[in-house]
This record gives structure tokens, sequence and C-alpha cells, in this order.
């Protein structure tokens, strides 16, 4: 439901979803759009009051997400363009193939992707399904390394399309995670399976949960702070779209 509140005098629109839960959250989310998580008990004038005492967050985060988009980049997979795997730049090379078949490698520092067609759509597709083949094959071999730190085992791994979050692990242990994650350096990838492994453990954010991560990955907080500052660099945009860019927890 779409709301709207005076913040220090700048009407601002909120989308307010009602849920059964004990608390209230504020999140902004990509492009600088206030999204307000509240329990069914909460009557409008005491959430409105909540956002009132924020005003001051809520409105430094918009405006940085304003200035995160004047350098928002655009792809246009032209040969040359740069594409992140691993943390490291790789200049694209598309060359024409006749049938339907995409093949993608990474050769001579080059991203390489043989493809029957230019159009946009169907190369930026198709490269976010390698970026997902990457991710099972990287992500597992990272959960395998840790696996140590755990008496449990996640039920399954699986890479896929996150707009809100880095990661995630259900209530059974499967463990989800957002395929944009691989054009981040591998310290960045050990410090998102980390978490979501601790959540096998614990499924909160307790102290207990965050002195274990930090047991394991001492360099999370480092870690975190590097992807509030990249996160913009994660992704592969042909028009101005809804993309991640607060991933939560």
């Amino acid at each position: 439901m779409i709301n709207s509140i005076k913040l220090e005098g700048t009407t601002l629109n909120y989308d307010l979803v009602k849920r059964k839960r004990k608390t209230l959250e504020l999140r902004i989310e990509y492009p600088g759009i206030l999204k307000v998580t509240a329990p069914h008990f909460l009557s409008k004038s005491q959430i409105e009051n909540f956002i009132l005492e924020k005003s001051t967050w809520v409105l430094q985060k918009i405006e940085g997400y304003k200035e995160c988009r004047l350098n928002e980049k655009i792809h246009e997979f032209k040969n040359g363009e740069i594409f992140l795997h691993l943390g490291e730049e790789y200049p694209l090379e598309i060359i024409l193939r006749k049938g339907t078949r995409t093949i993608h490698t990474i050769s001579n520092h080059q991203l390489v992707i043989e493809h029957p067609g230019h159009k946009k759509e169907a190369l930026r597709n198709s490269l976010i399904g390698w970026y997902k083949d990457e991710g099972n094959r990287i992500i597992g071999e990272r959960a395998d390394f840790y696996s140590k730190h755990f008496s449990c085992v996640p039920k399954e791994i699986k890479v896929k399309e996150q707009k809100k979050r880095w990661g995630s692990c259900t209530h059974d242990n499967k463990l989800l995670f957002n395929w944009r994650i691989i054009m981040a350096p591998i310290e960045i990838i050990d410090s998102i399976v980390v978490h979501e492994m601790c959540h096998m453990v614990h499924k909160n954010h307790s102290k207990e949960f965050w002195g274990l991560v930090y047991h394991i990955f001492p360099e999370y907080k480092d870690a975190k702070k590097w992807l509030k500052s990249n996160s913009l660099s994660l992704d592969i945009r042909i028009k101005h779209e809804n993309s991640l860019l607060d991933a939560g927890e």
C-alpha cells in the first residue's frame, strides 16, 4: 500500500506492508524507495511517528542512492566493455556463431561470448546464466572449504535471482545466493557464504550468531563495508530497472 508522509519539508511516498511480526522495519530499496514492514497491530499514526523519528536517516539514505544513480552503469554489450568475475575486470569479446547454443569462456584475459546474435536482452540473459553456473561451482567449493567449522551441511546450495539479498538460509538449511556476488572478489564471496552457513546453526542475528561469524571470518565487517560501497558495480543493466543496492543480512 502506497502512502505519503512529510519529512523535513519533503513529501515522501512509502510502501507499507503489514505482516505477522513483532517489530517495525524501515528499508530503503533501490532506487531510493522507502519500504515499511509493520506488525498488524500498529496504527498508521504509530508507524508514521516512527518514520518521523528516523527522518534524518531515511533522507540521508535516499540522497545517497540518488548520488549512486548518477554513477550507475548501463551495459551496451559492445566489444571491449568491462565485466567483472571474482573481482577481476575482463573486456568483452562477442563472436557471432551459427546455431542456438551460446559458449562463454575466459580466454587471454577476455570474457568471450560466442552467440548467434547481438540482441542485448538475449546476451544479458545468456551471461546471467553463465554467472549462475559459475556461482554454483565456486560457492559449492567455498562451502566445502568452510564445512570443517560446522557439524551440519547445507541441504542444497542454489544460485538464483535475488533482488534484495546477497544470500539467504531457509528453515531447512537450503542456502540461496544472488548470482551477482560472482562478480565480487573471492573474500567477499567467502564472507557471504560464511554468513549463510552460520544461519544453519543460528536462525537469527543474535550475539551468538555474530560470534560464530567473526570466529570463522574475522574480516566480515570489512567485507560488509566493501559491499555497501561497491554494490552498484555488481550487476548487468541494459536499461534503468530495479536492481539490488541494499542487501540486508
